[in-house]
């Protein structure tokens, strides 16, 4: 049985607009967080457009939802990443999730930026970007903003379709330091 909690009980969390709160110190070392976060199960996504007749892709393990009003989706990259300064130069994006028997992508995209389609199948989407062919959900969207985030930018794009989910595929997810599969349903 739980123990019900007074007010007086939960922690008061410090004004986050306070850039040093008192007994707020840093506990933990960018390493430890890495290897600590590395726990956490994240998808496995292509972002990928068109630079004239180049399809530019890169692989994402930090694709969501953000928002349904409007509809939006994001994305963290490495400011430092030469691949996303080329995605950014784009105005229209297709996000690919990958399907957990796609043992060919996630290696691809790992390589040079002028090899990455070479070993994988794909289509272009009615948008005229790089879709994934067997992916198990395709968002069609184009650039809406970014917001510089530490060594990191957020990406975020307006949603202007989907490609709905095959019912009968499961998603790729990155965790432990492994590709892996969900557990069957």
């Amino acid at each position: 049985m739980s123990e019900q909690l007074s007010p007086e009980d939960h922690l008061t969390m410090p004004d986050l607009a306070d850039p040093d709160p008192a007994g707020w110190e840093p506990a933990v070392t960018s390493g430890r967080f890495r290897s600590a976060m590395r726990h956490l199960p994240t998808s496995v996504v292509i972002a990928a457009g068109m630079a004239g007749d180049r399809p530019i892709g890169m692989l994402l393990g930090s694709f969501t939802s953000v928002s349904l009003d409007p509809l939006l989706v994001g994305f963290l990259g490495d400011h430092g990443s030469k691949t996303l300064r080329h995605l950014l130069d784009l105005d229209l994006w297709t996000f690919s999730v990958l399907a957990d028997d796609d043992t060919t992508t996630p290696g691809a995209f790992c390589g040079p930026l002028h090899d990455r389609f070479t070993e994988v199948k794909w289509s272009t989407s009615p948008l005229g970007t790089p879709v994934i062919d067997n992916s198990v959900l395709a968002v069609h969207a184009r650039r809406h903003s970014t917001v510089r985030a530490g060594d990191h930018d957020l990406v975020l794009a307006e949603v202007l379709d989907i490609t709905d989910p095959d019912p009968f595929r499961r998603p790729l997810v990155f965790a432990e330091g492994r590709m892996t599969g969900l557990a069957p349903r």
